[in-house]
């Protein structure tokens, strides 16, 4: 069985539709589910995982991420 790494990240939900958008072009490398959220959260919050021969790329990915669009720890 193959394990997977898990890293929540949080952005706001006006700029959710671009990281979707970017996670989904690093097919392959990460996947992520939109965790569920309360009415009127102004935030959304992802799970990523990812094999942890690719945790480099997937923090190099979130870095870069995190200057075009705001990531809350």
């Amino acid at each position: 069985m193959r394990r997977f790494q898990k890293l929540n990240i949080r952005t706001p939900k006006d700029q959710s539709a671009f990281v979707y958008f970017i996670m989904e072009s690093m097919e392959g490398v990460v996947s992520y589910s939109t965790l569920p959220n309360q009415i009127g959260d102004p935030n959304r919050d992802l799970e990523l995982r990812f094999a942890p021969e690719f945790e480099s790329e997937v923090r190099e990915l979130l870095t870069d991420l995190g200057s075009v669009v705001s990531l809350i720890p």
